[in-house]
């Protein structure tokens, strides 16, 4: 049996450390932020024969800059056309000089792909903002739920110290995915929100399936057993199915990272990546965070109803 109960100070000493990281990292470090949240230009571009998403990027880089640049490409089936969509975000959108600039540069420089502008787009920060707000707004509601959730459905073992705990690990992953940002220098994006509220779902309920272990065997094992030997017996039996799980899931985005790289499609990785080290912390904080601390703020909250 595995006894994570005596290692609990050293969980949560890494998980302090890698969280007090990654706030010195974003005081320090610039993330960039998307055009779906900052406002920019999309420039889209129809072309011929094949061209490469990072070659392009790098000649838009070169021709402006101060703007954070992604590029991808889009297939119309109906009509059988490939257009090159280019996302410059800043605060303001381009000057029509420069619009005609990285059209020139790209015209240049693949010659033989008939380059020509179709469309531009300016993105208004506000509506950028807006969005940004409503994604946060969806987190939190999210969060609330199942704070409402877990304390009502654990209230036999001290239901708002489960559900607090719960939380808490949702928050230290949703920082790791942060984290996560800042090693791999991805942008927030669409794919950012989405991740977090996947790895939300995965970490809350692995925490979920240890508790109710925990419950089941808080009322069959003997009265006498603390609540240190109840957490060790309720996670070790919970041990095996929860990394299988994770695992499996990890094991498919490690694919999907590896085609993504090998082809080059960006979308894809600031997805995948943040997704990986969310369903590593996710695992690692429903079986080494959120228990650990349920002991210690049961206790606290319980001081708190005698008085």
């Amino acid at each position: 049996m595995i006894d994570l109960i005596s290692k609990r100070k050293w969980f949560i000493i890494i998980s302090s450390v890698l969280c007090a990281l990654t706030l010195i990292g974003a005081l320090v470090l610039k993330i960039d932020v998307d055009i779906t949240f900052k406002g920019g230009t999309l420039l889209t571009y129809s072309y011929e024969g094949d061209v490469e998403t990072s070659a392009v990027k790098s000649e838009v880089e070169s021709a402006l800059k101060g703007h954070i640049v992604d590029v991808s490409s889009k297939v119309d089936n109906s009509i059988g056309k490939t257009t090159l969509i280019v996302s410059l975000a800043a605060n303001e959108g381009i000057s029509s000089d420069e619009q005609m600039a990285v059209t020139d540069k790209l015209q240049k420089t693949f010659k033989d792909n008939n380059i020509v502008l179709e469309q531009s787009t300016v993105v208004d920060p506000s509506i950028g903002g807006e969005f940004f707000g409503k994604c946060i707004v969806a987190l939190c509601f999210a969060i609330l739920v199942l704070l409402i959730f877990i304390g009502f459905r654990f209230k036999k073992i001290g239901g708002w110290a489960t559900g607090i705990t719960g939380i808490i690990a949702l928050i230290h992953d949703v920082v790791m995915v942060f984290f996560s940002l800042l090693v791999f220098n991805l942008p927030i994006n669409a794919n950012v929100m989405a991740v977090i509220l996947t790895i939300l779902g995965y970490s809350i309920n692995d925490s979920i399936v240890i508790f109710d272990r925990l419950r089941e065997n808080k009322r069959y094992m003997p009265k006498n057993t603390t609540d240190l030997e109840l957490i060790n017996v309720s996670v070790n039996q919970c041990f095996k199915r929860c990394i299988v799980t994770s695992l499996t899931t990890l094991l498919t985005m490690v694919v999907v990272t590896v085609v993504a790289l090998v082809c080059n499609v960006n979308s894809i990785t600031t997805f995948s990546i943040p997704m990986m080290v969310g369903l590593v912390s996710g695992t690692y904080s429903s079986i080494c965070l959120s228990v650990v601390l349920w002991p210690w703020l049961n206790k606290i909250l319980n001081k708190k109803n005698a008085k």
